[in-house]
């Protein structure tokens, strides 16, 4: 019975985001499969969890003889529009891609994808017999659920103040009241249909999170041009980051919902940058939004889209101008900013701004020398430099798209390292204990940057040096 409970539990957000991606996708592209199913897990679990508000905020509560019957008729709503206007799931199951592939490459696309299988099987088995565990988990997320679960409705969580001021009369509170509620929401719908609180079992979403972030990378790699098994290596990249699987090991934190929501917005927006899709950029809006909804560090990397939406359209001169501007802006609100105004969960003054030279070495061996990420960031790092060095050598441009990618990337970055560096959250990470799952919010998008960097330096012809060139005009 509970196999059956979990099935509905995490089948019907997927199949209700399913048929809204399916709507927007068209029918014939690569990899449209998998792009939508991975796609649609996300979009699910938001129209899911603003479902539940939105009952909730008219009075019905968190009820199932609402909430369910809800649900089952916007599915329904999916299946009419696909009897009354079908359109194809995918086309061939095998592409012509694949099928011209040598043999070797076959067998290591099923070897991979025998280990993926594999591992998000055995995370699978990790959460749901694991019993909530991580500190932050149960200080700040689960604490929601628990109560949501037991009275069946959003009752309110303040801070320690507000509580003992209402002497705890209809209301509760914990460590941080304010966080965003969706992952919470989702860990209460779960316990909703098991019919029981179950601190294991209604974390099983986390494990999907995964998968659909691998599938939605998938897709999306496919529509950029890359090969099956390319595609493929960089998918097993990303899903075998060893901080990624420990988040989802050790379920309960919303940074890894957060890292996949912010790399599916992403992946959407290059693809809208280069090729003026609609639904591409109608799904980078959706899960851009859904970052909102996830975690408040959400309007930092927000924000840094802005220069790489600039990119898209501006010269590279008027470009450096209004990065210049961005950087005196941002000069100018840290120095006139109200230090006691709190925006995203924080205030400048709480923030403690400062340089904090003790927290280099650890930030750069939590990024470079521990094992937290295999070798993601040297991977890119070494990516970067050469394609700096080899456009220079050989007069090739970047595609403005993947220029565009790179501003966002470095923007969100540089916030990364003043978060780190520059403010009182320095002290974690000389104690190595949020830098990593901060920075999980952001490695995805860069396992993207560096497939779209190993495309691109793959098309730049040969660069003949200087000294080549001399000899072949003596022959």
């Amino acid at each position: 019975m509970d196999l059956l409970r979990i099935s509905f539990a995490l089948g019907l957000p997927w199949l209700l985001g399913t048929f809204v991606v399916h709507r927007i996708v068209p029918a014939a592209m690569a990899g449209r499969r998998v792009l939508v199913l991975g796609y649609g897990f996300l979009v699910g679990v938001m129209l899911l969890t603003l479902l539940m508000r939105g009952l909730d905020a008219a009075g019905f509560g968190l009820h199932l003889i609402f909430l369910v019957p809800v649900v089952l008729l916007l599915i329904a709503i999916g299946v009419l529009l696909e009897y009354r206007y079908p359109r194809s799931f995918g086309g061939v199951w095998l592409s012509r891609d694949y099928r011209d592939l040598p043999l070797w490459q076959k067998l290591l696309i099923a070897v991979l994808l025998t280990i993926l299988a594999i591992r998000l099987g055995g995370l699978w088995l990790e959460v749901y017999w694991r019993p909530l565990f991580p500190w932050d988990a149960y200080m700040h997320w689960a604490t929601k659920s628990r109560v949501w679960t037991d009275a069946q409705a959003i009752v309110p969580f303040v801070d320690y103040d507000e509580w003992l001021a209402l002497q705890g009369r209809g209301v509760f509170t914990d460590n941080h009241p304010g966080y965003p509620i969706t992952t919470p929401l989702l860990q209460t719908w779960m316990n909703l249909i098991l019919g029981r609180w179950d601190d294991a079992v209604m974390n099983l979403p986390w494990v999907l999170v995964a998968a659909a972030g691998g599938m939605a990378f998938f897709g999306q790699a496919r529509m950029a041009g890359i090969g099956p098994l390319a595609a493929l290596v960089f998918c097993y990249f990303l899903l075998s980051l060893p901080i990624l699987n420990v988040q989802v090991a050790l379920a309960g934190y919303a940074d890894v919902f957060m890292g996949i929501f912010y790399l599916a917005a992403l992946m959407a927006f290059y693809h809208w940058s280069n090729t003026r899709l609609f639904w591409q950029g109608l799904l980078a809006l959706l899960l851009a939004a859904g970052c909102f909804l996830i975690k408040n560090e959400a309007l930092y990397w927000i924000l840094a889209l802005l220069p790489g939406f600039a990119a898209v359209f501006l010269p590279p001169r008027r470009l450096i101008l209004l990065v210049g501007f961005g950087i005196l802006l941002s000069a100018g609100v840290l120095l006139f900013f109200p230090r006691d105004l709190e925006v995203a969960g924080h205030t400048l003054a709480g923030l403690g701004l400062q340089f904090h030279s003790d927290a280099v070495l650890p930030l750069l061996q939590s990024l470079f020398w521990f094992s937290n990420w295999h070798l993601l960031f040297w991977m890119v790092g070494f990516m970067l430099l050469a394609r700096v060095i080899i456009g220079f050598l050989s007069g090739t441009r970047w595609p403005r798209p993947l220029l565009a990618l790179c501003l966002i990337l470095g923007s969100a970055f540089v916030l990364f390292l003043v978060l780190f560096l520059f403010t009182g959250y320095a002290l974690t990470v000389v104690g190595q204990t949020s830098v990593s799952r901060i920075s999980l919010q952001l490695a995805p998008s860069f396992v993207f940057l560096a497939m779209l960097l190993y495309q691109d330096l793959a098309k730049i012809p040969p660069v003949a040096l200087p000294a080549q060139k001399r000899r072949t005009g003596l022959e």
